[in-house]
């Protein structure tokens, strides 16, 4: 729930620095949605379910890289800690944690 709460306000925000003029979220139907990374990830995930252990990043970097029979199908981008964004300490900056609803706003709630 938390994490539809931020998703939801990082795309309110988009839209109100006019990035976007919409953002449609849809969420797909579980068991239904075959889009062509499923397989991609099937196969990493088949390759890296042989190795035993993995004893570091190096290690799981080149299984991944190996894992297809195509050279050069998959790329793996290192990413450090700056990298990311802290999106869940950031709206609260931006948007209430709770508010009322149409029904409710200016009934005293």
């Amino acid at each position: 729930q938390n994490k539809n709460h931020t998703l939801v306000r990082m795309m309110m925000y988009l839209c109100e620095i006019k990035r976007f003029d919409e953002v449609k979220l849809v969420f797909p139907v579980r068991g239904h949605s075959f889009m062509p990374n499923d397989r991609d990830f099937g196969i990493v995930r088949r390759k890296l379910g042989r190795e035993e252990r993995y004893y570091d990043l190096a290690e799981v970097e080149a299984l991944i890289l190996g894992s297809s029979k195509i050279a050069g199908k998959f790329s793996v981008i290192k990413m450090n800690f700056d990298d990311f964004i802290d999106f869940t300490a950031w709206w609260p900056e931006f948007y209430k944690k709770t508010s009322l609803s149409d029904d409710s706003y200016g009934r005293d709630v």
